[in-house]
């Protein structure tokens, strides 16, 4: 396993200029994602494969915009870490000539997409309230020990947050 980080290691250093919490991020996703694919499962050679998406079943395509198209792959997959099968959902975004894309996933396999895709939206709005609190408005700032003053802290941090979002 060590030697597999290495290699997703030496990849990620020639793949470009990617932070270090970015490298992390990939090195756990590619290193959960490098699997030995029991019969049946949507990905060959035990590794699923971001640049063959024929081998996972294309879910819709979606216009935003005259620049912008939005294209959902999904695949049942095996995860190492997990010990369980997880549907992989692979949102490729594409911005006229350029490309992005969002890896995610779910362990119930029959759960709706749209329903995945709002949990997913609600969990990365509620980060940034807590990144905005924490930056901007004194979240973790407080020195008090006593429950009812960090109380009060986290709360009046939070509306500060709120009422500034408002002003905005």
């Amino acid at each position: 396993m060590d030697s597999l980080r290495t290699i997703i290691q030496s990849l990620l250093n020639s793949a470009g200029n990617l932070t270090q919490p970015q490298q992390k991020f990939f090195i756990t996703l590619f290193s959960t994602l490098l699997i030995s694919c029991p019969k049946g499962y949507r990905f060959a050679y035990g590794r699923a494969n971001f640049t063959n998406l024929g081998r996972s079943s294309r879910l819709f395509e979606v216009v935003t915009s005259i620049f912008e198209t939005q294209t959902l792959y999904s695949a049942v997959v095996w995860s190492i870490s997990l010990k369980r099968r997880i549907r992989l959902y692979y949102l490729l975004i594409n911005h006229g000539s350029s490309c992005g894309y969002a890896v995610l996933f779910c362990t119930d396999l029959k759960l709706d997409l749209y329903l995945i895709y709002l949990y997913y939206q609600a969990r990365f709005q509620i980060e940034f309230i807590f990144r905005d609190s924490k930056q901007f408005t004194g979240l973790t700032d407080c020195q008090a020990r006593d429950l009812t003053k960090l109380d009060f802290h986290f709360n009046s941090s939070l509306t500060a947050l709120n009422l500034a979002k408002l002003d905005a």
